[in-house]
């Protein structure tokens, strides 16, 4: 069992290791998004495991799109790392998704941070 384990973990951080940081980055804040959410959710009593699950189907097509640009990118050899761009994209999304839902709860936020991913993410 021991064994197993140490394997389990060996083979997560190989896997982990092999994936680009801008995309390892974008797997943490999906992450921190759906505990924000479910958090913000249960704080305004408005939990909903549909909502839940629609916003777990829309991750998972994030991660879907990011994967396919990535293979593309590998594929076309592309100079342009196709995979990094599009996970920088929704690196942007997913930061604003986790500082919407402190708003909700009544966490203030700094309007220049604010002002300053709004910008990035209208461009």
């Amino acid at each position: 069992m021991r064994y197993t384990l140490k394997g389990i973990g060996a083979t997560i951080a190989a896997l982990w290791g092999s994936i680009e940081l801008v995309t390892q980055t974008l797997l943490i804040l999906i992450a921190l998004d759906i505990i924000t959410g479910i958090a913000a959710g249960y704080y305004t009593r408005s939990l909903s495991s549909n909502q839940t699950f629609r916003g777990m189907a829309k991750k998972t097509i994030v991660l879907a799109i990011v994967a396919g640009a990535h293979v593309l990118s590998t594929a076309w050899q592309s100079p342009i790392p196709l995979g990094t761009v599009v996970a920088g994209f929704y690196v942007i999304h997913e930061m604003l998704s986790i500082m919407e839902n402190a708003g909700r709860v009544g966490i203030p936020l700094p309007r220049q941070l604010v002002a300053a991913l709004e910008k990035i993410q209208s461009k």
